[in-house]
């Protein structure tokens, strides 16, 4: 791969175009399309960043191409992939380990339309080997969408298994497929949710916050009340971990003031010393 010239090249929307049917078109061969992948994504590469202005969220490895392209590129390459599910599980285990974050994102794609059993086992199989915040995130999100609305209820028994794993990186992969589920109003917000959830508040604070946060915020819009209170009587009965509150503490502006003050309160009386 050509890594000496510093620049990123133009996208051009018909050569784009050609260049993503000539891939699609080998579907069938994984190592073909990968191969073909990468030497897309290589002529996109952003050769401009600098290793010394890198922060801890660039240090996976990756090429750094547009948005736009990135999106087409998986979008075709799940489209073709979509009738071929041998097929395409072989391609996304041929993307997967070429390791960078743009082949995973794209292996990822392939399963956001499908609703098989497959899913769920391939993305917790891939999940324990990936310490990439981004993957991580389609992972839960983009990959389980389509099966996550075809099965509410094994979605949700495979979300408290996740969750109670003490395997790497499953339960914050569970609170940001839940955290996508919640965000969708087709799905409904049981009380046995809640229950689940403040069970495990106290564990699950001791994965990367931003994760349970955004899975409080999606809840605190959907309803406020019942968020509230789950909240609520984890601080006060719960081990009163700094990281519960902590969490609560940056999702207040999701609630209405009614149920802030409920929290506030909670938080001035019970927090941890």
């Amino acid at each position: 791969m050509n890594h000496g010239v510093a620049y990123m090249p133009a996208v051009d929307p018909m050569r784009l175009a050609r260049e993503l049917e000539s891939l699609a078109g080998l579907v069938q061969d994984s190592a073909e399309t990968t191969r073909a992948c990468l030497n897309l994504l290589d002529f996109y590469a952003d050769r401009t960043r600098r290793p010394t202005l890198a922060t801890t969220a660039d240090l996976e490895p990756k090429f750094g191409v547009p948005a736009p392209v990135m999106r087409q590129l998986s979008h075709r390459v799940a489209q073709a992939a979509h009738d071929l599910p041998d097929a395409g599980d072989l391609l996304a285990d041929a993307l997967w380990e070429s390791g960078y974050r743009e082949t995973r994102l794209t292996a990822a794609a392939i399963f956001e339309a499908r609703v098989d059993d497959g899913v769920p086992s391939w993305v917790e199989e891939h999940a324990i080997s990936c310490s990439d915040a981004v993957v991580l995130n389609a992972l839960g999100g983009q990959s389980l969408r389509s099966w996550r609305a075809a099965e509410p209820d094994v979605f949700l028994t495979r979300v408290w298994s996740w969750m109670d794993s003490s395997r790497a990186h499953l339960p914050t992969v569970a609170l940001i497929a839940l955290s996508a589920a919640i965000s969708r109003p087709e799905f409904t917000l049981e009380p046995e949710l809640f229950q689940g959830l403040e069970r495990r508040l106290d564990q699950l604070a001791a994965h990367p916050r931003g994760a349970l946060r955004d899975l409080v915020s999606h809840l605190a819009l959907r309803s406020p009340a019942e968020t509230a209170q789950m909240l609520k009587d984890q601080m006060v009965h719960g081990a009163k971990q700094r990281e519960v509150f902590a969490v609560v503490r940056s999702a207040l502006p999701d609630f209405p003031p009614r149920h802030r003050k409920v929290l506030e309160a909670a938080l001035s009386a019970d927090g941890p010393a």
